[in-house]
């Protein structure tokens, strides 16, 4: 043992760019259950990417607890977050890079091999020592973690001795003070209590809408669908319909997260009384719908379609509630047609589709995924001149059209000016 370095720093840009690989060994293995990946775990990913030739990220799979996500869906969405996170730097706004950030980014970039992605059962010190690892890896959070670090430390260290070898071990803390309360516990509590906003900052896009394909199945109005036939029709419905069209390749923006980020404002204007709804039911249905079919010419007629062509047969007392559906589904458009349905329920549908326009938080985000999404169908010229049309268009009158929207005119042409104009 007596070769062992334990070493355990602060984040601090200097220190970390004055490190050379060299310093260290050359392999690291970052373990944990990764049920969902957050940016708390990437950000120790791109610390650890300065210190070692590579980073191996090993998933563990303890028979005892009840993931929310297999090991395969774990390890894909491990995979999806580095190439969110890349992504993030083509099609975003430029953002602030820390040194360390910024060197990840680049090894990237250069050696995508540099991160391994592995699954393992048993103890983390025999996945390391099977994988070549020569240091062990652990992340810790300013509140909470620094005492069972130490635990983990000392009976990793017995455990080695038992096994006459040894392993190099290295504490990295998170080093963004806004990710330190972040974990998957927190980010699944958020899920269950229908927190889809609050969750977005804590994981990648594509882990969120994983996490929304889990979470909004329960929020799928299911009953609806059900028949003389078959009463998992519903259920059918979500897996054959919902899932499989929101989930599509290149749905980056209008997938599930989406539906999700809507639904949380609708149930909060919902349960504190702030709106009245004349049908929620018909809402939430037409809510689901609305983005079935996108990216084509009519997708509103198209989606209102694929809606009523689902509706149960010989079911007489659920006519309206489809027809309003796909009613509030083609006042969904956005262009320069006037909205033929003035009911609240068509204002505040039409309305809560577009208010991630004035989330200042969130708004590089969504105008990075949309440019993502339909850079993959069409030129980047072409691209930016649709986008530039679509601003245009939404900056020449007003945005929202519900009163309780109103509030949010302002910031949302702000960050179009911004998004348009580039200030």
């Amino acid at each position: 043992m007596a070769g062992r370095r334990i070493f355990s720093f602060p984040h601090n840009d200097a220190f970390v760019s004055s490190l050379k690989i060299s310093d260290m060994n050359k392999i690291g293995f970052y373990a944990g259950s990764f049920d969902p990946f957050t940016r708390g775990h990437l950000s120790i990913v791109c610390e650890a990417l300065c210190l070692f030739d590579k980073v191996i990220v090993g998933i563990g799979n303890n028979p005892s607890k009840r993931p929310v996500f297999d090991l395969s869906e774990r390890q894909s969405m491990i995979r999806q977050t580095f190439e969110d996170w890349q992504d993030s730097f083509r099609y975003c706004r430029p953002v602030y890079l820390s040194c360390s950030e910024a060197r990840a980014c680049a090894r990237l970039r250069e050696d995508p091999s540099c991160i391994e992605i592995v699954a393992f059962e048993g103890l983390t010190i025999d996945a390391a020592i099977k994988a070549g690892a020569d240091t062990l890896i652990r992340g810790e959070r300013i509140i909470g973690d620094h005492d069972s670090e130490m635990q983990l430390s000392i009976l990793n260290r017995d455990l080695l001795a038992a096994r006459h070898c040894y392993l190099n071990m290295v504490t990295i803390p998170v080093p963004k003070e806004s990710l330190t309360y972040v974990s998957s516990s927190t980010v699944k509590s958020l899920f269950a209590c229908g927190e889809y906003i609050a969750a977005y900052r804590f994981v990648t896009p594509s882990v969120h809408n994983a996490m929304c394909r889990k979470y909004l199945r329960g929020e799928f109005p299911s009953g609806h669908f059900m028949n003389a036939v078959s009463e998992s029709c519903g259920e059918k419905v979500y897996d054959e319909h919902v899932v499989r069209s929101y989930c599509a390749g290149n749905r980056y923006y209008h997938n599930l997260s989406h539906i999700g980020y809507c639904l949380n404002y609708l149930n909060f204007l919902r349960n504190t009384g702030k709106a009245e709804f004349a049908d929620f039911d018909a809402l939430k249905l037409a809510l689901f719908f609305h983005d079935i079919v996108n990216g084509v010419a009519a997708s509103e007629e198209k989606s209102a379609a694929v809606l009523r062509a689902l509706q149960p047969d010989h079911q007489p007392e659920t006519d309206k509630l489809f027809e309003d559906a796909a009613r509030l589904i083609m006042n969904t458009r956005h262009d320069s047609q006037q909205c033929s349905d003035c009911s609240e329920d068509a204002k505040l549908l039409h309305d809560v589709d577009l208010l991630i326009l004035a989330d200042d938080e969130n708004y590089d985000t969504y105008a990075g995924l949309i440019a993502r999404e339909y850079s993959s169908s069409c030129s980047r010229e072409a691209y930016v001149s649709g986008r530039r049309d679509f601003l245009t268009r939404l900056l020449k009158s007003d945005i929202f059209r519900h009163p309780l929207f109103k509030k949010f005119e302002a910031a949302a042409k702000s960050n179009l000016k911004r998004e348009l104009f580039g200030y």
